[in-house]
């Protein structure tokens, strides 16, 4: 499953916003994601996400990079495409990519089912 959302926040702009901003850009997501996958009687378990942040300027670092994550982790819960974003029922990957132009900036999401026999091997 693929899902292009709008830039998500770095760790310092989420710092920075003010609660209600914060809470409007999470209703955001929450409404994109709907509009791209449906309304989900049940959620995924047992799956990978691996969130792409494309943005110009400089590579952000590390712990910036993994705070963007956290609103598109809290609308995918709730819209009930995960069950919970706890290592139980996901696995994560966030990395970074440049945008030629700001126009091209935003956040792809993508769910992957686990593949136990993979995980239970070691490959």
């Amino acid at each position: 499953m693929k899902i292009n959302l709008p830039l998500a926040p770095s760790q310092n702009q989420l710092l920075r916003m003010h609660w209600a901003k914060r809470k409007r850009i999470q209703k955001d997501f929450e409404w994109s994601i709907v509009q791209q996958v449906g309304n989900r009687n049940s959620a995924l378990r047992g799956v990978h996400v691996t969130i792409t942040r494309k943005s110009v300027g400089v590579e952000p670092d590390p712990d910036n990079l993994t705070a963007s994550a956290k609103l598109i982790l809290d609308a995918l819960q709730r819209t009930n495409v995960i069950k919970d974003d706890s290592p139980q029922y996901i696995s994560l990957t966030v990395k970074w990519e440049r945008a030629k132009k700001r126009i091209e900036q935003g956040t792809a999401v993508t769910i992957k089912k686990w593949d136990l026999d993979k995980v239970q091997d070691g490959r």
